[in-house]
């Protein structure tokens, strides 16, 4: 059997690991995350002062944090140049949707 590549995802070999790699990195450096021992994707603060767990998936996010990390998040996005999709907040009237399922 001879598998022919047509194009790759996302017109970048290996785009997702390369995204991924990229943000987590952004978030290590600038957010003052650590990498969770249990899971590579799961991110925490390691500051007193701001509170911030932040899962990755692929091209999706999901956090659960105060409002000092997410207004420390907002700035380094902008300053990093980085494009991310507004922000949904969970709600008793409002699912969300992240990697495919519904939250609520």
């Amino acid at each position: 059997m001879i598998i022919v590549v047509l194009k790759p995802l996302y017109r970048i070999t290996e785009a997702g690991t390369y995204w991924w790699a990229i943000y987590s990195k952004h978030h290590k450096e600038k957010l003052f995350m650590t990498m969770s021992t249990y899971n590579p994707c799961l991110l925490i603060t390691t500051l007193k002062e701001i509170f911030g767990v932040m899962g990755m998936q692929t091209d999706d996010t999901i956090i659960l944090a105060n409002e000092k990390f997410l207004a420390l998040k907002e700035d380094e996005l902008q300053k990093a140049k980085l494009i991310a999709k507004p922000k949904e907040k969970l709600t008793p009237k409002k699912p969300l949707i992240f990697n495919g399922c519904v939250l609520t």
